[in-house]
């Protein structure tokens, strides 16, 4: 699995700019970047990639440890840092989900998920995001960006699990909802979004999930 994806970003589908979810989220909790009101905060991102999301947390002034499988997408996030100068900001780390992520109990303000969680099984999505619940400080933000497709959909992007097919099968949008609220988060702000512009089929749930 991670040479799969070692190859895709040397094939250079990496992505350099932030998920435009995200740019909201930050606008919506932080204000304006040029206020640097998240300074002094962690943030924590489940598959970083090359660092886009990560560029934009250093921005609004976050630390963010960036947690990626591939370590050629490492490689090209700490190169990407370096050159455009937020390398202070960012610690990458490998790593694959759903395992124990090497941070304290409480240790992060902001956990970011962006279409990375959707790749796991069923049993996994619910051992993620008790983990994520764990090194999250009370009342610290996760913040998901997700994938709700249809089944036919969801069998042609990910054959390979039967279990994930089944949950959208079940409505994705309330399946996920309630696997993160049974992790121990309220969830004051869940909106679908479809995208016009986006190559792939199905729609995007976007999750603000507050720890209780």
């Amino acid at each position: 699995m991670s040479a799969d994806w070692d190859q895709q970003y040397k094939d250079g589908q990496g992505r350099y700019w932030p998920a435009e979810e995200l740019v909201r989220f930050l606008g919506r909790h932080y204000g304006s970047v040029i206020e640097q009101n998240a300074a002094g905060l962690t943030a924590v991102e489940i598959g970083c990639g090359v660092g886009g999301n990560v560029r934009a947390l250093a921005e609004w002034g976050f630390f963010t440890h960036g947690l990626e499988l591939s370590s050629e997408a490492i490689r090209l996030g700490k190169a990407y840092a370096k050159r455009c100068g937020f390398e202070a900001r960012v610690q990458y780390t490998q790593y694959k989900a759903p395992a124990p992520i090497k941070l304290p109990a409480k240790s992060a303000h902001v956990v970011i998920d962006v279409q990375t969680i959707q790749h796991l099984d069923w049993d996994d999505h619910a051992n993620m995001y008790e983990e994520i619940h764990r090194i999250l400080s009370p009342r610290g933000i996760f913040f998901s960006v997700h994938w709700v497709g249809n089944a036919r959909s969801a069998r042609k992007i990910f054959p390979q699990h039967k279990e994930l097919c089944q949950l959208y099968r079940r409505n994705g949008f309330f399946v996920v909802s309630n696997l993160i609220r049974e992790a121990g988060f309220d969830t004051p702000y869940a909106e679908i979004v479809h995208k016009t512009y986006n190559l792939h089929a199905g729609k995007w749930i976007i999750v603000e999930a507050v720890k209780a």
